[in-house]
């Protein structure tokens, strides 16, 4: 008998016959946005969680939800990552963030959002003939099983459906309803890269798309020159640190500890051997952005001219991060083809930081839905750069939309984001 709805395998194929030697894992209801229903219920009802406190990343859908929180895979992102931050449980989007199959990993399985739900209501008789082929039980139509979805409807209630009739209903966060896992499959299919604040993943793909099977690093902020912002984060590490120079100290301090004397100058350790600036050295003031681009470079001709500070920051960054993520330990005369060297940006890769801070945060907004708040998003603040002064001061971005380049005692505290150039 040929099923009713086409058939998911943990291979991520997708048929409209049973194929020996395959494992379905789910049924598809939704073609063109590729969402799949698991093939059985939660063992029990569950109760939604967090009974009286409002999601804030999760929008609320008073009055309309067939057209409000649509989304149920970011829904269920949002609710974990809410549940992590204040410690509070929400055993439906858990059981389905944590739902597994053969090919299938924790956090790919989503609890649907009502339109997901009400999708799958219209579909019910071909969805459950196709179970019934597959020998598992029906979607439960008792006149008291109701649905849970991931739409929130305010603080003390999620939206819920009846499969008996269809029937939108509310209760209360706290009250127990059935949970019937969705995935999202074909969103989880790298999209190529396409420019711009595509993302880098630690497995060596570049994809316009977000992809929450694989883990991001970086966001591509110049396409022609293959450099990114690096924004993989963890609780240990973060996202960016605030890092004092240390390449040279300052001759004469107030009371305050701020500089007051002009800064030593120190031609030995200095980074920048590219030419157009006047004894290696450029001011922070001319010339800034078409002088030392690259950061790599003056990242690596300073550690090897024995500075240190921030080029010893970017460089054990690179092992700590080459570590938990790769498994790697890094050296410095040897970069990987496609991880690169991490390293502090030039004045005027600092400039496209800041140039593009409106699409970077909202790229990192976006990313923060499936990943559980992990990304920094860009501030206006002062950040260090690897273009050095010409008395032995130290330039950073001034972290306006402009970035003017100004020059600082090195010893003073500023915000580090590192950099890597992506080779492919």
């Amino acid at each position: 008998t040929t099923p009713s709805l086409n058939i998911l395998y943990s291979d991520m194929s997708v048929s409209d016959k049973i194929i020996s030697g395959k494992t379905p894992i789910g049924i598809v209801f939704d073609d063109t946005y590729g969402l799949a229903i698991a093939l059985e219920d939660s063992p029990s009802t569950l109760a939604w969680g967090g009974y009286g406190t409002d999601i804030t990343n999760l929008e609320n859908c008073t009055s309309e939800a067939l057209s409000c929180g649509t989304d149920g895979r970011a829904n269920t992102a949002a609710i974990i990552s809410f549940g992590k931050l204040t410690n509070t449980s929400y055993p439906a989007a858990e059981y389905c963030d944590q739902y597994t199959t053969e090919g299938t990993n924790a956090r790919e399985w989503h609890l649907p959002s009502y339109a997901e739900l009400n999708k799958i209501y219209q579909k019910k008789d071909q969805i459950n003939a196709t179970l019934n082929l597959l020998g598992k039980s029906s979607l439960r139509e008792g006149k008291e099983d109701m649905y849970s979805s991931s739409t929130e409807r305010t603080d003390k209630s999620p939206w819920g459906l009846y499969m008996d009739n269809g029937g939108i209903d509310y209760g209360a966060k706290d009250d127990l309803s059935w949970v019937r896992p969705v995935i999202a499959f074909e969103q989880a299919q790298c999209i190529d890269w396409e420019g711009n604040l595509s993302i880098v993943y630690t497995d060596g793909s570049v994809c316009e798309n977000i992809v929450p099977s694989k883990t991001p690093y970086a966001l591509i902020l110049d396409d022609d020159n293959a450099y990114g912002l690096v924004i993989y984060a963890s609780p240990k590490y973060g996202t960016s640190e605030t890092t004092t120079y240390g390449l040279h100290s300052c001759s004469k301090q107030d009371e305050n500890g701020d500089c007051e004397g002009p800064l030593e100058y120190f031609p030995n350790i200095i980074q920048s051997i590219s030419p157009g600036c006047v004894n290696n050295i450029c001011t922070c003031q001319a010339n800034t952005l078409n002088n030392l681009t690259n950061g790599e470079i003056n990242t690596r001709n300073a550690k090897k001219n024995g500075a240190n500070g921030v080029f010893d920051k970017s460089l054990s960054w690179t092992n700590r991060y080459y570590n938990e993520l790769f498994g790697l330990r890094y050296s410095l005369n040897t970069i990987d083809d496609i991880k690169g060297l991490l390293y502090t940006p030039s004045y005027s890769e600092a400039y496209t930081l800041f140039l593009e801070r409106d699409r970077i945060n909202d790229r990192l907004t976006e990313l923060n839905k499936y990943y559980g708040n992990l990304y920094t998003l860009i501030e206006e603040e002062p950040i260090w750069v690897s273009s050095q002064g010409w008395d032995g001061s130290q330039c950073y971005a001034d972290g306006t939309s402009k970035a003017y380049a100004s020059q600082a005692n090195p010893n003073t505290s500023m915000t580090s984001y590192m950099f890597i150039h992506y080779r492919d």
